[in-house]
């Protein structure tokens, strides 16, 4: 079954020290947030709830690089390790293995975002208390979700088929960070030469809180899952036909 893969594969990186790396800095980071927002800032968060949104704002790069390395080497270490011979071998199709792959990388990012989010509430909490009426929680989770679960998935998406397509790790992981900026300066260039086009590039459209003119959050929805589309197809099926062992 793919849940019994995803747990497979979720369980590898329980025994690396990397997540836990991870996880440290972005604690770190967040009561370093904390100190400063608690005691210096004369701008206080409204609650705890709203100094954990606010942290996970702060660190989503952070956050998002972390996960561009996963989806980056989580296939490629399976050639360098030489297991990939005996992972294909395994009574399963190679669509729930790459499957399982793919899904794993995006729970490794939700357990940044948990632990990020778990650790600056209970901070927030004790300073600010836990919630505060004045507090706009749908707008905090509209903003999170449309500023940085969408850049994720799609950056992520991207490192992860760069992956399956080049076997290596340096290649994703650098070209998925690289992705970022670049992706953004070309976007603002298009935008103020090419406007109209700036409704169909990903990386103009795949945040919802900085959408181009005469782009709306329907015509961006539609945009956003036609590309999500095409690399999900080209990544599939390059990993089913190509002889990889």
């Amino acid at each position: 079954m793919v849940v019994k893969l995803i747990g497979n594969e979720f369980r590898k990186y329980l025994y690396e020290k990397k997540i836990y790396i991870f996880l440290g800095i972005n604690t770190f980071i967040t009561i370093m947030m904390y100190i400063v927002n608690a005691f210096y800032s004369q701008t206080k968060p409204e609650s705890g709830v709203d100094f954990a949104f606010s942290a996970l704002n702060g660190l989503r790069l952070l956050i998002l690089i972390f996960s561009i390395i996963y989806a980056g080497e989580i296939l490629p270490r399976e050639f360098s390790q030489g297991t990939i011979k005996q992972l294909m071998i395994k009574p399963h199709s190679r669509t729930k293995i790459l499957f399982s792959k793919y899904i794993t990388v995006f729970l490794l990012a939700i357990a940044q975002y948990l632990g990020v989010f778990i650790a600056a509430l209970a901070l927030g909490t004790a300073s600010f208390g836990f919630y505060d009426k004045g507090t706009q929680l749908a707008h905090l989770i509209s903003t999170f979700v449309n500023g940085s679960i969408l850049p994720l998935v799609f950056l992520v998406t991207i490192a992860f088929m760069l992956s399956v397509l080049t076997k290596s790790s340096a290649i994703a992981i650098s070209f998925g960070i690289g992705l970022q900026t670049i992706g953004q300066l070309i976007g603002a260039l298009i935008q103020s030469k090419i406007q109209w086009f700036s409704k169909f590039y990903l990386f103009s459209v795949m945040d919802f809180n900085n959408l181009p003119a005469h782009a709306t959050k329907a015509s961006s929805t539609i945009v956003l899952i036609t590309y999500f589309i095409i690399f999900m197809i080209i990544t599939f099926t390059y990993f089913n036909k190509k002889d990889i062992v």
